[in-house]
């Protein structure tokens, strides 16, 4: 049980999402917005490794996000949302 709370509290995905995000099958937002919010959520607790795009896109995909590209070209990830500031 430690050792599984430890693992939850240095995932800086999963705790990103359990305080900035909401999942919900039918949402979507773009990766922009989410990278955006993690960058201010890193910021604000002083975390000084943040990960990079990449690794946090991935990260949340195994979490159970999809990330997909739009015809436009823009980066969506759906199934979660961002919850309000």
């Amino acid at each position: 049980m430690v050792k599984t709370e430890w693992r939850r509290q240095s995932d800086q995905a999963q705790q990103f999402m359990e305080e900035c995000c909401i999942l919900d099958p039918q949402a979507e937002v773009s990766s922009q917005e989410v990278w955006n919010r993690y960058a201010e959520w890193a910021g604000s607790y002083g975390i000084k490794r943040s990960l990079a795009r990449n690794t946090l896109t991935s990260r949340l995909k195994r979490l159970g996000v999809v990330d997909r590209k739009t015809t436009g070209g823009q980066r969506m990830l759906s199934g979660i949302t961002l919850q309000p500031e």
